[in-house]
């Protein structure tokens, strides 16, 4: 079994026990919420390298973009100058 596995098996096994009345000790509930938060703690960090690299892509299109802006830009000034020279 993986580790998430096991600590799902085991957080499921302790609301089990809750619910037939059967108590879990103190230490044993906060080892449990440590062991969520961590979860919880590694998905919003993964949820963070995936925003980031998101990012990344969209300042790389944004750049992109701009360059052929500016080529287009450029394309437009030498044909207005090229104009005016035969007029």
């Amino acid at each position: 079994m993986k580790a998430r596995e096991i600590i799902d098996a085991d957080a499921w096994l302790a609301r089990k026990k809750e619910r037939r009345g059967e108590t879990i000790s103190d230490e044993r509930r906060q080892l449990m919420a440590m062991i969520y938060s961590d979860a919880t703690l590694e998905r919003e960090q993964v949820e963070l390298e995936r925003a980031k690299l998101e990012l990344g892509q969209i300042k790389a299109e944004i750049i992109k973009i701009r360059a052929e802006a500016v080529k287009n830009l450029s394309s437009a000034n030498t044909d207005a100058v090229n104009v005016t020279k035969l007029q």
